[in-house]
């Protein structure tokens, strides 16, 4: 029933909460980022089976106060702040459901990797003298189509590829009510699958009855979004795919694998959410709303391993392969600094230097280098015996004898140390003062 007094927009079955665990709250944060006014009301509830006290409670609706808020402005709040709601109920209205909101069922909205496009199943053609056995189902035209999970949306027909040879088609998705099996299958100038009906299933033979009569079944198909390739376009981004522009935001899913087709009432059945969903949300970083309502400070680096391992996992392999290329770069800049000079790449290494602080400091060596060597060079000039000064030394040969000792001229101090130096003298003379004697005062 309406609301007397509020515009009411469901974002999820109430059917999918404990009873006993709704409550109210005037304004807020949503799914982590979309801040409600104070005049919108938020029910919250926990998801069945989220029994402990530290899960955190989801939104299932919001109630807009009539008084503040009429049908068409409440509408466009939810429109421009990217709220997916499953039906909105204006205040005193007898239908949840005005012209103009958008149809999301439930079923499909549990399942973003379920695309349905109405009212295309039908007999493929037979000859006229065989009966209606084969069914066409064309699963999807090549255009761009809104979305209630991806926003825009457009499957690459090019590198859109089968599970297997032979693929099974389903009745809502459900692998226990099996109804044909599809071995033609045409991605371009439309997607469509083709098979046989089992003419041992009493449910393939009933929608086979059903359709002949003329009943409106829908073609729906499943993929598998972890070996697909998701190409996420940014606001203000453009995608190219199938001679179309996707203007984003929304998604390009390219090398579709497709698992299989499907006939359906309404898109699919109820409660059909698959593991791949719960894989793929953290492989794009799509969280679920159990963690998009954490708050900062309940996600720290202590749990991050645990509450989003997947994510983590991902972080850790990303910041290895940064942190390698990094280091490779590091390495190469401090070479290309410090040439050859092995010691001083590896004091930097250690250090933490940048190639910066590398300049500096081999400046620094070259310098106290450059100091060391001119000193060296002083201290080998310093030893080197000046001819000018030799010419006066007590060893030095008289002047004018070429290098030979000549008596007469030496000093008595040079006569003393050529006795010294010399075995023949000592043989000859008792001492030097004897040899000086003889020197200075020969016999006549």
């Amino acid at each position: 029933m309406p609301y007397p007094n509020e515009h009411a927009a469901r974002l999820r079955n109430p059917d999918d909460f404990d009873p006993k665990s709704f409550r109210r709250t005037d304004g807020g944060m949503i799914y982590g980022k979309i801040k409600v006014p104070k005049t919108v009301a938020i029910i919250w509830g926990k998801l069945k089976g989220k029994a402990k006290p530290s899960d955190n409670p989801v939104p299932q609706a919001l109630r807009f106060a009539k008084e503040n808020w009429t049908a068409e402005k409440a509408r466009k709040w939810l429109k421009d702040n990217g709220v997916k709601y499953i039906s909105f109920e204006p205040a005193g209205s007898s239908s949840r459901q005005a012209a103009g909101d958008p149809v999301i069922l439930k079923e499909i909205a549990e399942n973003p990797f379920i695309f349905t496009m109405p009212g295309l199943v039908e007999f493929a053609e037979t000859s006229p003298d065989k009966p209606k056995n084969k069914v066409k189902l064309t699963l999807y035209d090549g255009s761009i189509v809104d979305h209630w999970y991806w926003g825009k949306l457009a499957f690459d027909q090019k590198t859109m590829r089968m599970a297997k040879k032979r693929n099974p088609i389903l009745f809502s998705h459900d692998v226990t009510q099996r109804i044909a099996v599809s071995d033609t299958t045409v991605f371009e100038p439309k997607f469509v699958m083709e098979g046989d009906f089992l003419k041992t299933s009493p449910l393939a033979q009933g929608v086979k009855a059903e359709m002949d009569e003329g009943f409106p079944f829908e073609a729906s198909l499943r993929f598998d979004p972890d070996k697909s390739t998701l190409e996420h376009i940014k606001e203000g981004e453009t995608g190219e795919v199938n001679g179309h522009k996707l203007k984003g935001p929304g998604t390009i899913i390219r090398n579709a694998l497709i698992l299989e087709g499907s006939i359906c009432v309404f898109g699919a059945l109820k409660n059909t959410q698959s593991q791949a969903f719960e894989t793929i949300l953290h492989k794009e970083n799509i969280m679920p709303e159990e963690i998009t309502n954490m708050t900062l400070a309940e996600l720290t680096g202590e749990n991050f391993s645990t509450v989003l391992p997947e994510i983590y996992n991902q972080v850790l392999i990303k910041g290895k392969a940064e942190g390698e290329q990094a280091g490779k770069q590091r390495f190469a800049d401090l070479q290309k600094v410090c040439g050859d000079d092995a010691a001083l790449i590896v004091q930097c290494l250690s250090e933490g230097k940048t190639a910066a602080d590398a300049a500096s400091l081999r400046m620094i060596k070259l310098q106290a280098e450059t100091k060391r060597l001119a000193e060296e060079n002083a201290a080998l000039k310093a030893k080197r015996i000046d001819p000018a000064v030799s010419e006066f030394s007590d060893t030095a040969p008289a002047p004018g004898t070429s290098g030979k000792f000549d008596e007469a001229k030496a000093t008595d101090a040079q006569l003393k140390e050529h006795f010294a130096q010399t075995q023949d003298l000592k043989d000859r003379f008792s001492s030097a003062e004897a040899y000086i004697a003889g020197v200075r005062h020969p016999a006549k």
